[in-house]
């Protein structure tokens, strides 16, 4: 999300995605590989969002933007058995840009997530009640991908106690009934 657009005169973006994908009976993952490099020159909108330093060096000067990291990752595997299924999925970024002109880069990030579902069949005229259990982010670190006036993005890792949540969900045409718990460990 960014706050407040501006554009540059000229501006280069590349890159490359790989994607994999894998089932076998109850078994399925996916794995998910991305490189890309973004630059832009001479900023010609927005510039109140700069310093008169920031300005004159994008004059002559390529600058790295504010959504280029060099490389992500995603994985993911979940196991289903009957009516029961565990799954898990984790995200690495290599780090946003930030500092004067977007030299600088942030620190990488790697939420990892896990969870399972077990589905409980009730009588016909009820249907189904699924109790879902979720431990997210076992890194239980914040980190923000951007800093400035420019951008809005922001990836924030859940703190400590916010790490642990449970869902159990109701499901039979519209109902849908939802409890939500922290755990602070």
């Amino acid at each position: 999300m960014i706050f407040s657009p501006f554009n540059y005169a000229e501006g280069n973006q590349y890159g490359v995605e790989f994607t994999a994908n894998y089932t076998k009976g109850g078994f399925n993952a996916y794995a998910n590989f991305g490189f890309e490099r973004g630059t832009g020159k001479r900023i010609v909108s927005g510039q109140f969002l700069f310093s008169p330093q920031e300005l004159a060096f994008s004059q002559n000067h390529w600058v790295f933007l504010d959504h280029d990291q060099r490389y992500t990752l995603s994985a993911g595997a979940s196991y289903t058995y009957k009516d029961t299924t565990v799954y898990g999925d984790l995200l690495y970024g290599s780090g946003l840009r930030s500092g004067f002109a977007n030299n600088d880069e942030l620190p990488g990030y790697c939420p990892v997530n896990l969870g399972f579902t077990h589905d409980f069949h009730l009588p016909e005229k009820y249907g189904r009640i699924q109790a879902r259990f979720d431990v997210t982010n076992l890194s239980i670190k914040a980190t923000n991908c951007v800093t400035g006036p420019v951008s809005g993005s922001l990836l924030r890792n859940l703190d400590r106690d916010e790490a642990f949540s449970g869902e159990f969900v109701i499901l039979r045409g519209k109902a849908r009934a939802n409890a939500f718990g922290k755990v602070k460990v």
